[in-house]
């Protein structure tokens, strides 16, 4: 009787298992889908600041388009510092 409880114990917890590994994994899914735009509502913030609505566009992973967005960035915050330069 004690062996026969044991395996009824040890069925359900393996079904129970292979259920919730089945389970729908939408964090694999989401890394695989196109991303889309998302429109950012107007809001206020806590200061009473109005902040329009806006389009935030997706970000392109291209190669080129990841290096072309770092060499932009770096060139707009260091272009002050060398025109500030005295000579």
């Amino acid at each position: 009787l004690f062996t026969t409880c044991k395996k009824n114990i040890l069925a359900i917890v393996f079904l129970c298992f292979l259920i919730v590994s089945c389970g729908d994994n939408s964090e694999s899914t989401d890394s695989t889908k196109a991303k889309k735009a998302v429109i950012v509502k107007p809001y206020t913030d806590y200061k009473g600041k109005f902040h329009k609505g806006h389009v935030r566009m997706p970000i392109n992973a291209n190669k080129n388009a990841v290096k072309n967005r770092i060499q932009s960035k770096k060139y707009y915050h260091t272009k002050g510092k060398y025109l500030r330069k005295k000579k």
